[in-house]
């Protein structure tokens, strides 16, 4: 008779392994007298290779019994190596924790995409909303005033189509957007080397009257709009859509604002029209454009001509190229889109800008 060396089991003489951890008689000693004394005096004895069992079985938590003076410790049946560990199966109730427990993460992971979808998608955009918007910037691509109007204003509205204007009058003058410092320049009538400078980076050639006089023509009539705006191009960010009844909107009347508490029956009152089942949106957009690969119709070297610098010197604005060029991609637009008779359009084709005539205060 002796006495495991890894658990510390008693083991018969017979025994090929101990029949509390399985171990083989490899690692069987026999009783010694100091062992018989220490299982008298209720001690627990000191084996070096039982205490290191000892440790293992508390490290991988393994199941034991604290060890009673006089009692043997209580090894689980078989000790498991840490490298073996995870070719153990689990036991029904471990697969039950696990099944469990990943059908409550299933059930999370789909209530938060719920709940981020609702904050995503809760208000619905309408599709041909933005496909109405898209159009509209088309149609001022083409630089064709009927076609602009056309994504404006369904057939038989009382809206007035300008025909007192040319179409560069209408895109330049008309489009809130398009106003910027080429615009101004020819109108305040620069000296002869700015105006040079200007006619000439759009294409014309000659001395100053002859370019003065060619833009003059250009301008003036409409069937050569692309010859007076050559390499025009205007493109937009959709920021926000979101229903007009969920804005505050309101137009300058003489010195003050007056609000618009139904957006929908002025429309209707202003157009004509009749605008289906409510469907007003208002849209807040970002607008690039550019004339013969110019930004905003501007070109960096007329900052370096004594007459511009004079005057764009006081507008921080406009005193540079760079900060000229930032001011117009920081600007912003709004407009309303409106559903008439199954089709969507852009309401005017001015795109209203926030404190000039229309305000409109998104959320």
């Amino acid at each position: 008779m002796g006495y495991c060396q890894f658990c510390g089991n008693i083991i018969g003489d017979g025994d090929g392994f101990c029949q509390a951890c399985g171990s083989p008689v490899s690692g069987y000693q026999q009783i010694t007298p100091q062992f018989q004394q220490a299982m008298m005096q209720g001690q627990q004895y000191e084996n070096p290779q039982y205490q290191q069992a000892m440790t293992q079985a508390e490290q991988y938590g393994a199941p034991q019994q604290a060890m009673m003076q006089g009692q043997q410790y209580g090894m689980p049946q078989q000790f498991v190596a840490p490298e073996n560990l995870a070719n153990i199966a689990p036991s029904g109730k471990q697969k039950n924790k696990k099944v469990l427990l990943i059908a409550i993460i299933a059930v999370l992971v789909v209530a938060a995409g719920g709940v981020g979808a609702f904050f995503l998608f809760g208000k619905k955009k309408p599709k041909e909303a933005e496909q109405a918007l898209k159009n509209y910037f088309e149609a001022v691509n083409s630089l064709d005033m009927n076609a602009v109007y056309d994504a404006c204003y369904p057939a038989g509205s009382t809206a007035d189509r300008k025909t007192n204007v040319s179409a560069f009058q209408f895109f330049t003058r008309e489009l809130l957007f398009m106003q910027g410092i080429p615009q101004g320049l020819e109108m305040m009538r620069m000296d002869h080397d700015l105006m040079t400078a200007y006619y000439s980076d759009y294409g014309y050639t000659g001395s100053y009257s002859d370019m003065a006089e060619e833009y003059r023509a250009a301008t003036s009539d409409s069937s050569r709009i692309k010859e007076a705006m050559p390499g025009f191009k205007a493109s937009y960010t959709l920021k926000k859509l979101e229903k007009a009844s969920a804005c505050e909107i309101s137009y300058r009347n003489g010195l003050k604002y007056v609000d618009v508490d139904n957006i929908e029956e002025h429309i209707e009152s202003q157009y004509g029209i009749q605008i289906e089942n409510g469907e007003v949106y208002a849209a807040e957009i970002g607008i690039y454009w550019e004339y013969n690969g110019m930004p905003y119709g501007n070109k960096k070297s007329w900052w370096e001509i004594d007459a511009f610098q004079r005057v764009t010197e006081n507008n921080q604005n406009f005193n540079s190229y760079e900060s000229t060029i930032d001011y117009f991609d920081q600007q912003v637009y709004h407009t309303l889109i409106y559903k008439c008779d199954g089709e969507w359009y852009v309401w005017n084709p001015y795109i209203i800008k926030n404190a000039q005539v229309w305000y409109i205060e998104m959320h």
